[in-house]
C-alpha cells in the first residue's frame, strides 16, 4: 500500500509541476503583452511628436508577431496538440459510436 500511495503522490507532484509551468508561461505572456502595450504606446507618442515617418509600426509589427507566436505556443498549442488531446478525441469517437 505504501508504494502505491508514494507513486500516487509522485504522479500528483509531477502533475502539479506541469500545471505550475503552464501557469508561469501564461503569466509570462501577460507580462510581455503589458510591456509591449506600454512601450509601443510611448514609442508611438514619441514618433508622432518628433517625426513624419511612422517607424514605430515596424517595432510594433515585429514585436507583435513574436507575441503572436508566444500566444499560439502558450494558449492555442496545448488545446490542439496537448497531453489530453488524444483523450478528448477518443471520447468524441466513443460518443459517435454510442449513437
Amino acid at each position: 500500500m505504501s508504494d502505491e500511495r508514494h507513486d500516487s503522490e509522485e504522479m500528483e507532484g509531477r502533475e502539479l509541476r506541469r500545471i505550475r509551468l503552464e501557469v508561469r508561461r501564461k503569466l509570462h505572456f501577460y507580462r510581455n503583452l503589458s510591456i509591449f502595450i506600454v512601450v509601443v504606446g510611448v514609442l508611438a507618442l514619441i514618433n508622432w511628436l518628433t517625426s513624419d515617418d511612422w517607424w514605430v509600426g515596424w517595432v510594433a509589427g515585429i514585436w507583435g508577431a513574436l507575441l503572436a507566436l508566444d500566444f499560439l505556443r502558450d494558449f492555442v498549442g496545448p488545446r490542439l496538440w496537448g497531453r489530453n488531446v488524444e483523450d478528448r478525441m477518443v471520447e468524441r469517437e466513443l460518443e459517435k459510436h454510442r449513437r
